[in-house]
């Protein structure tokens, strides 16, 4: 939803207004992304028998995310570090053009080698599921950042970019876990828990707050905080917080996990938190009745 029109030489939304009976304000440009592909015409909202709400189908579609499913022998859940970085490696090398340079899109750095760290989450995230056990990695997901962060923004030669190098990932050389052959790519299916909409999310991997506490600061009570305002910056409405644990790393790293309630359904993917471009700070949907008999 925006004012601005999708393509060029179109007008702002607010010039439909003009010598009609419809507030500027209330005026909008959308894209709609259906489940299935529809016939049209496509007109909707109020004024859609003066002609306007009237949708243009759109040619160039790009996914949003990438899922692939790992065939053959997958690997623990306790190597979902290594094999994200893997992953990673393998999208720079595919990434990668003639003069060896890799695009900020996988690498996570700026042309001039600086890391991208302005807080625009311009590059991908990574994550990893498990199957039903939960004892071994199935899926795999390479997802584009304005999926992650609604206040992200991508081109359409970033988003082509995305869509042609996700494309050629076949196999991921993971080292002493050996070479995981995938399948894919494929949108997330509907009823995929990291990709649903739903009021209430739940950590499925541990959330690392985005800067350290002050000594002798109530650590609960920063963890609450620290998320609460990630949450906000990403563009998600304030939430209910609730900690379900937490504790302190080796190299003094606090990790929490929560739970989190929203007013109104909100729509995943969730990964929070200073590693959520590897799978850190993921969160799934769950069903309300289930939060409730926890």
């Amino acid at each position: 939803v925006q004012r601005e029109p999708f393509h060029a030489k179109g007008a702002r939304a607010e010039a439909f207004a003009r010598a009609t009976r419809f507030s500027r304000h209330r005026l909008w440009h959308v894209e709609v992304a259906f489940t299935a592909p529809r016939d049209g015409p496509v007109l909707i909202g109020d004024g859609r028998y003066l002609g306007l709400g009237l949708m243009a189908p759109e040619k160039r579609v790009f996914r949003e995310a990438a899922v692939f499913a790992i065939e053959g022998d997958a690997p623990p859940v306790a190597a979902r570090a290594d094999i994200l970085t893997a992953l990673r490696r393998a999208l720079m090398a595919l990434d990668r053009d003639e003069n060896g340079a890799v695009s900020r899109l996988f690498s996570r750095h700026e042309a001039s080698g600086a890391p991208a760290g302005n807080g625009a989450h311009r590059h991908i995230f990574l994550a990893a599921d498990a199957n039903r056990d939960g004892n071994r990695l199935a899926r795999l997901y390479v997802i584009r950042p304005d999926t992650a962060d609604s206040k992200s923004r991508l081109s359409n030669d970033e988003k082509a970019r995305f869509e042609r190098v996700t494309g050629k990932l076949a196999t991921v050389r993971a080292g002493r876990h050996g070479v995981l052959r995938l399948r894919g790519p494929a949108a997330p299916e509907p009823d995929d828990r990291l990709f649903s909409r739903s009021r209430v999310w739940t950590s499925r991997t541990d959330f690392s707050p985005t800067r350290h506490p002050r000594n002798g600061a109530d650590v609960q009570a920063f963890l609450e905080r620290n998320i609460h305002a990630e949450i906000l910056r990403r563009g998600y409405p304030a939430p209910k917080v609730e900690l379900l644990s937490h504790d302190t790393g080796p190299r003094g790293g606090l990790r929490a996990r929560f739970c989190l309630t929203f007013s109104i359904a909100v729509q995943g993917p969730l990964l929070l938190g200073r590693d959520s471009h590897m799978g850190g700070g993921l969160f799934i949907a769950i069903g309300e009745d289930k939060h409730a008999s926890r």
